[in-house]
């Protein structure tokens, strides 16, 4: 059964997310379409890191599945690490002077 993005929804707030649009090239609306439609009844496996929905709506729309909120988060982790790691060392070799 198809329906408005709208009508699914309801009253919760949502936003369109076409960050992308300037990386890669969207798909034709009808490929999308045809490609979610055949999706629909399947389980799909579930990832935080490597298949979530933005990965699934991604994957929909340009055809290859991409997750910027995984991109930050990972960029986030690694940096605040290696800022500990710098931190370490530098408090580790006292200062001549």
């Amino acid at each position: 059964m198809r329906q408005k993005l709208t009508e699914v929804v309801g009253s919760d707030r949502f936003c369109v997310n076409n960050e992308l649009d300037n990386k890669y090239s969207p798909r034709d609306t009808e490929k999308v379409v045809e490609e979610a439609l055949h999706m629909v009844g399947e389980e799909l496996p579930y990832s935080l890191a490597t298949s979530n929905c933005e990965h699934f709506v991604t994957g929909l729309r340009y055809g290859k599945q991409e997750s910027l909120q995984v991109g930050e988060l990972w960029l986030s982790y690694h940096f605040e690490h290696f800022d500990k790691q710098i931190h370490a060392i530098i408090h580790s070799h006292p200062r001549k002077g």
